[in-house]
């Protein structure tokens, strides 16, 4: 091969490399002046306009409506969302900029998780914002490689881009709940009543700042000295793993416990356990008992009962600690006991 055709080769290989680095970037003049700007122009000055965001990938569409000020998951029937949640996925989107143009060749779609949601085995997720006469749309892809950031790209477009921010989104409606059903600290809790529905009841006051479980039968012995305060405890941060729009157990034969807060709240617990899976559903009302009830307590029973009607799922453990038995108390017997009886 002579110095010609080598140098000809040469030229050829260096306008391919061109051609194909070409490709991955600007499109034409002028087309990089995006560079350093906002990815979703306009959304930072009218993020609080925003009142509908909707998040669609392979797996479904979830969608958040703002109605009288408050953020709802329409799959859940307009159930509260997580406000945090949302405000980072709004954030992130209004401060995101522009980093580097990436490549606008379709089928390179796939390995940077920006292929069409229609597509087999899609990733993207393609975020929608709308409110104030402003609508948002974005497709969201992998975290950049090597480096801060994530690929996306506009709906009708194949031009991918590198952004400045990571944002991360949930694709289940269930992740989108504000998923704390109640929050009551057990410092307020002066009574539990616990009633099964074979007619046994427990039934608990604190007295001189612990609960005691009166009467106890000849060996009876307590799993330790502080066991039973653990009932005022089973309302500290409730959580649910998903609130039910279908499929609802009847409530034959719930477990009902009722908590009496000293500041005068009065919290009631339906539990029940269904097919291997558990459910509480809750009420709050005003111990008449007690005087001078502040509005901040009759403030929080409105909030409480505003989940009234709704029938919640939640882990076994939160089931165990609402329906307590007088036997969970008490420390097994050893095998001496059982011989020696």
């Amino acid at each position: 091969m002579n110095s010609k055709t080598l140098t000809i080769l040469g030229l050829f290989i260096l306008a391919a490399a061109v051609v194909v680095a070409f490709s991955q970037q600007a499109d034409g003049p002028g087309a990089d002046n995006e560079l350093g700007q906002p990815l979703l122009p306009g959304l930072l000055d009218g993020i609080d306009a925003i009142d509908a965001v909707t998040v669609t990938s392979a797996e479904g569409e979830v969608s958040l409506r703002r109605t009288d000020g408050q953020w709802g998951v329409v799959e859940r029937d307009g159930y509260p969302a997580d406000f945090a949640d949302l405000s980072t996925l709004t954030n992130a989107l209004a401060e995101a900029k522009y980093v580097e143009r990436k490549t606008s060749r379709a089928e390179n779609l796939p390995r940077m998780g920006l292929e069409d949601l229609t597509a087999e085995g899609s990733s993207s997720v393609l975020i929608r914002l709308a409110g104030g006469g402003a609508d948002h749309s974005v497709l969201l892809g992998e975290r950049a490689s090597g480096r801060t950031g994530q690929y996306v790209r506009f709906p009708s477009e194949t031009q991918v881009w590198q952004i400045d921010q990571y944002v991360s989104v949930e694709k289940a409606p269930t992740n989108w709940l504000d998923q704390t059903i109640i929050n009551v600290l057990s410092d307020r809790v002066v009574r539990v009543v616990i009633e099964h529905p074979d007619g046994e009841q427990l039934d608990l006051s604190r007295t001189d700042g612990e609960f005691r479980v009166p009467d106890l039968a000849e060996g009876e012995e307590l799993k330790y000295s502080s066991v039973a305060s653990e009932l005022s405890r089973a309302l500290v941060n409730v959580r649910m793993t998903d609130v039910l729009t279908t499929d609802i157990p009847a409530w034959d034969s719930p477990v009902t416990s009722r908590y009496y807060c000293e500041d005068g709240l009065l919290v009631t617990v339906e539990a029940l356990e269904s097919n291997g899976k558990h459910y509480v559903r809750v009420r709050a009302g005003l111990d008449e008992a007690v005087e001078g009830i502040e509005e901040s307590i009759r403030a929080e029973a409105t909030s409480i009962r505003s989940r009234e009607g709704r029938t919640f799922e939640v882990a076994q453990y939160t089931f165990k600690d609402l329906t307590k038995r007088r036997i969970d108390l008490m420390k097994e017997p050893s095998e001496e006991d059982d011989a020696e009886s």
